[in-house]
């Protein structure tokens, strides 16, 4: 999202866009005009306007993924707080962090004990998280869900040399007849069912179908 050449404005400005039919929000240093989305917030319009007007930064992150934020901001984006700095990581930086949406990451990554994961399974979701981070854009994804169509050649070529369409065979003697790489480097024989199902939920978090 470029921020040049955009308008600025005070927190006390932003304050005063506080009803149905004017509101506003800062997220991140960043106001966004919502008055439009607020009818279509999945929680309800109250919400936002009880905290129209104000920075929302905090009650954001602790109930949304970045993917909601990806995906709306760039169309509700209206100027930036003067002073503010953003803290927010890139989408890619982010694919290696943890999620503050309560429920949204596995206990065993969160650091609780498992009897049925170990490391390879960590580096494993790290890798496939970073692929669709980096290669998979949100807005085309849901060009696609509403148009029907298939996502490009290019990206199931990209997903091939990755080994994520032979990661998403599961594990077998197929795999271990498979000459390419799999995703974090993880060696066919040491490919278990946990690793398909956590190949599984990363692009469940996609959220479109296919």
């Amino acid at each position: 999202m470029a921020t040049t050449n955009v308008q600025t404005f005070t927190t006390g400005e932003v304050a005063k866009h506080n009803t149905k039919d004017d509101c506003w929000v800062i997220i991140d240093g960043k106001v966004y005009d919502v008055t439009d989305f607020i009818e279509m917030h999945p929680a309800g319009a109250q919400i936002i306007l009880d905290l129209g007007g104000q920075d929302v930064t905090d009650q954001f992150l602790a109930f949304h993924r970045m993917s909601v934020f990806d995906k709306y901001a760039p169309q509700l984006f209206k100027g930036l707080v003067r002073g503010a700095t953003s803290t927010f990581e890139s989408k890619e930086k982010r694919s290696t962090q943890l999620s503050r949406v309560p429920y949204a990451e596995p206990s065993y990554w969160q650091g609780f004990k498992s009897p049925y994961y170990n490391e390879s399974h960590t580096n494993f979701r790290l890798a496939v998280r970073r692929f669709i981070a980096k290669e998979i854009d949100d807005a085309e994804i849901d060009t696609y869900v509403k148009s029907g169509d298939a996502p490009e050649k290019d990206l199931f070529l990209k997903m091939g040399r990755a080994g994520i369409l032979a990661a998403n065979l599961g594990p077998g003697k197929h795999l271990l007849e498979y000459k390419g790489p799999l995703p974090s480097g993880i060696k066919a024989k040491d490919f278990d069912y946990f690793h398909e199902m956590i190949l599984h939920d990363e692009f469940y978090r996609i959220g479109a179908p296919g």
